[in-house]
This record gives C-alpha cells, structure tokens and sequence, in this order.
C-alpha cells in the first residue's frame, strides 16, 4: 500500500481525491493550497472531509498563493 501525502486544494473533486486516498492507500496526512477557493475554505473542507471520513490524519494549511507565477 503506497503511504500519500495529500496536497490539494479540495473542492468535489479533491473531495473524491481524499476519500480514494483514505481508501487505496496509507493516507498520511493532507495538506492545502488556494485554488478556485481561498486556502480558509479549502483547509476547512479538508478538514471537514477528515472529519466525515473519521480519519486520523494531521490537516496542514499551506500557501494561500502560488510560490511561482502571477496570481489569477
């Protein structure tokens, strides 16, 4: 089983991502970005699916923008 570590900015499909992950693999923790969400929301919706998922996981919040690029 391949320990993950999940970075993701979940919205639906991240979402999916974290329950595949809890499923299919040694899940490790997860950690969040911004994306179509500011880092606030997607931090709490990973929290959120930790949560419904009861997974004992750390959840850590990451960059609330990109390290390289312009925003937007």
């Amino acid at each position: 089983t391949p320990r993950v570590l999940l970075d993701c900015d979940p919205g639906h499909d991240d979402a999916m991502a974290i329950i595949a992950a809890a499923r299919y693999a040694d899940l490790v923790g997860i950690t969040t970005v911004s994306g179509n969400a500011p880092l606030e929301r997607t931090t709490y919706n990973a929290l959120v699916m930790r949560a419904l998922l009861d997974l004992d996981v750390p959840v850590h919040a990451g960059s609330t923008q990109p390290l390289l690029g312009p925003v937007g």
